[in-house]
């Protein structure tokens, strides 16, 4: 054996002095634990954007200026429509938003129903602003009426009656996003007490799609992420075949993780639903250095007459650079989430990058000082295992890359050039609710209450006067924006103070009007001050400000898809401006729809620029450890091959870019890295002992080989159990696992191989 040196020193340190190790492991661990009590929850994704983001603050003042509230969208779907809504329908609505009223956070006195909801009808000389019921109607004439009237009202016509599904809905405002899952385990909780005759319940809208994603990751998380876990410790068992090596291996990634999320409560960092998927991103990438060291070290103990503290220093020795590169290039990619200005995904991406690099202490401390106190006696075949003759390149093997090694970079050319054209197909485009699987009972009320009513995401769009809005000529003006409006795509319904002052005009002159409007402002401005005082002024304040000056466009959404709302928000301003008003400013918009398209567009423009700066970093870093050009940009090759290739095939498949998969893209570097720098560096080391690539190519593709094909069967296949949860981002990134690991796994040993096979005459004589 050569000469051990520092790189091996930490490791025998830790072989030596296990006692110490573990005193120390068990005091961080034991602090980063107690600190657990104190985590606090956000499940709110608007917090993807600082809290004084103009689009935040914007949506705040709106808020504010025009008495608006988040709201949850509750509807009531019979077993079939017998053609009209029965008494016994509306006696059921009535029970249902009393049982919400009571329901704390929830704004009662502007619910949108029937029963909360006040009609506008005229008299001789004034109007009447009161509640269409008060009690549900005692005949089926008194309903018949009911609905007769909801249907010519400006506000609530199209939203809470559907004669089609015979459906009926209630619009409930919130104080606080923090309520609408307890609101909706109430509803669901007085449904489950109705007769199965009663149809079903649906409760939709962004508010409760969030909170409800955010409450059952936090869930998915417990169950998913330990069964990876387990399934991973399984694998390894299978391939490591100790018990011994294969626990500690394990318990060092799962002490990386609680030392993570301690620090990170500690801290005083919210708990975010990015915090959630550290422990995901985390297990693969703190477990990849622990797959070669044991890789290397069963297959020595193997053939090796020598103690098992000898073997473990040669394999740290000549494995130290490897995982010491690719845990800095690793960590990097992640730290360079840091510059997305998301500050969830700032916080997650340093704490995976600290991660990374307690792997690599740990992997360093742990995994020899749990050897020594639990000798291992691993069987495996290495050579002659499954995977080592998959990845053997002998001379008289069947061994593709060495025979036909350009042919293989001419197919991972067109693979790149498919991957090219595959990735200007892709649509950035995302919308919670899509969060959830489609059978969920959250898109199944979606889809119901879009479809049967006008529509659960709402949008609200300011247009400020230069004088004020009083007008006739701008009531008609704006009567036609509103028309013009509704013909948006998924526009289900647009509502605006033309149409209360519409409604006034038609009633105060029981129908018989030759003008939409008055022909005076003063008459105007009196409809609107009989409107005030007559029923809840907030109603009229909610389109209009008490000056006059400024208005509410307020839409009603059939979808929340980005690429919808950023079509109505082009659409309208277009419209605006043809219409010629005299405004003080560009319309301004606000709502939980356009906050959600803002920041999830901040997010992917922030996760781009991420993904290039820590390419840049990787670059400079590479080329800072390498000292050489050609060998920084053959250590690129696999990370651009599977960056391509990933994200081509999504635009391929038609998956849009969304949350998910705009992180993903960081986990898509680290992995790639880490293969393509072991088998560079393990390259370099055995080229240099062997002189010359024809000599070294059979060793490389031994133990090096079997490392990274290891390493790319066990996440591939422990990450399989997120395909079958119930949340799609936890799919997608089940998903993308076994995709990256294939496509970093294989550009790296077949494609790297390739390279090396046809350009080795020009490989650096310095490695």
């Amino acid at each position: 054996m050569d000469e051990l040196t520092w790189k091996s020193w930490l490791s025998r340190f830790s072989w030596d002095h296990p006692y110490l190790v573990f005193v120390v492991v068990l005091f961080l661990t034991v602090g980063a634990v107690a600190l657990f009590p104190r985590i606090r929850i956000n499940t709110d994704p608007e917090d993807m954007l600082r809290d004084d983001h103009p689009a935040r603050v914007e949506d705040r003042r709106l808020k504010e200026n025009f008495y608006i509230h988040d709201m949850v969208a509750v509807a009531l779907e019979p077993p079939e429509c017998d053609e009209e809504i029965t008494t016994e329908r509306m006696e059921l609505l009535h029970n249902l938003v009393r049982k919400i009223r009571r329901q704390e956070g929830v704004i009662s006195e502007d619910i949108l129903s029937v029963f909360t909801s006040d009609d506008i009808e005229g008299f001789p000389g004034g109007i009447d602003v009161d509640r269409f019921l008060r009690s549900p109607p005692e005949d089926q004439q008194g309903v018949n009426q009911v609905i007769e009237r909801l249907q010519a009202h400006p506000v609530l016509s199209d939203m809470i009656v559907d004669e089609t599904t015979c459906g009926l809905a209630i619009f409930v405002p919130i104080r606080d996003k923090d309520y609408s899952y307890p609101l909706r385990q109430a509803v669901l909780d007085f449904w489950d007490q109705q007769p199965e005759e009663a149809g079903k319940i649906h409760i939709a809208g962004l508010p409760v799609a969030e909170e409800t994603f955010g409450v059952q990751m936090f869930y998915q998380m417990a169950t998913s992420a330990p069964l990876a876990f387990l399934l991973i410790g399984i694998i390894m068992l299978i391939f490591f075949r100790s018990f011994s090596l294969v626990t500690w291996a394990l318990f060092q990634a799962a002490i990386v993780v609680i030392w993570v999320m301690g620090a990170l409560i500690g801290l005083g960092y919210t708990v975010h639903i990015m915090s959630t998927m550290i422990p995901i991103f985390l297990l693969p990438v703190a477990v990849v250095d622990s797959i070669h060291i044991l890789s290397d070290f069963t297959d020595r103990l193997n053939i090796s007459n020598a103690a098992d503290r000898e073997v473990m220093a040669e394999v740290y020795e000549e494995i130290f650079y490897p995982i010491l590169f690719t845990s800095l290039t690793s960590a990097a990619g992640f730290f360079s989430l840091s510059m997305t200005g998301i500050p969830p995904v700032q916080v997650f991406g340093v704490a995976v990058g600290a991660g990374i690099l307690l792997a690599f202490l740990t992997t360093l401390t742990i995994l020899p000082a749990g050897t020594n106190l639990w000798a291992p006696s691993p069987k495996t075949s290495g050579a002659d295992s499954f995977i080592g003759r998959l990845v053997s390149c002998c001379e008289d093997c069947s061994c593709i890359m060495r025979r036909y090694p350009k042919i293989i970079l001419l197919l991972g050319l067109i693979v790149v050039g498919l991957g090219i054209y595959g990735m200007t197909l892709i649509e950035v485009n995302d919308n919670p609710t899509r969060w959830f699987m489609s059978g969920h009972p959250i898109r199944e009320a979606d889809r119901f209450i879009n479809r049967a009513f006008a529509g659960s995401y709402p949008a609200y769009m300011v247009l400020e006067s230069e004088t004020d809005w009083y007008g006739p000529e701008q009531m008609e003006q704006l009567a036609e924006l509103r028309r013009r409006l509704e013909g948006i795509p998924n526009v289900g319904k647009v509502t605006s103070v033309d149409g209360i002052v519409n409604k006034i005009h038609y009633e105060l002159h029981d129908g018989q009007i030759e003008t939409e409007f008055p022909d005076s402002s003063q008459a105007v401005q009196q409809y609107l001050f009989l409107f005030e005082n007559s029923g809840n002024p907030q109603d009229l304040f909610r389109l209009i400000t008490s000056d006059g000056e400024a208005i509410n466009v307020w839409f009603n959404l059939e979808s929340g898809d980005n690429q919808d709302m950023a079509l109505v928000m082009e659409e309208a301003e277009r419209y605006v401006e043809q219409a010629g008003f005299n405004l003080r400013e560009e319309p301004r918009w606000g709502g939980i729809t356009v906050v959600n398209l803002i920041w999830q567009n901040v997010m992917v423009t922030g996760m781009a620029w991420a993904l290039v700066s820590s390419y840049v970093a990787i670059f400079l870093m590479m080329l800072l450890l390498y000292r050489n050009l050609r060998w920084t940009l053959m250590s690129l090759v696999p990370l651009t091959f599977t960056l391509i290739a990933v994200y081509g095939l999504v635009g391929w498949v038609g998956k849009d870019y969304d949350m998910p998969v705009a992180v993903l893209s960081a986990l898509s570097i680290g992995i790639a890295v880490d293969f393509a720098i072991h088998f560079i560096q393990r390259g370099r080391q055995i080229i240099k002992a062997e002189g010359s690539w024809p000599a070294a190519r059979e060793r490389l593709m031994g133990e090096p080989a079997r490392a990274i094909a290891r390493n790319g069967v066990v996440i591939a296949l422990g990450f399989t159990p997120l395909l079958v949860a119930p949340l799609v981002p936890y799919v997608t990134v089940g998903v993308f696992m076994v995709l990256i690991m294939s496509f970093a796994g294989l550009s790296t040993l077949v494609g790297l191989f390739a390279l090396f096979e046809v350009f080795h005459p020009f490989l650096p004589d310095e490695t």
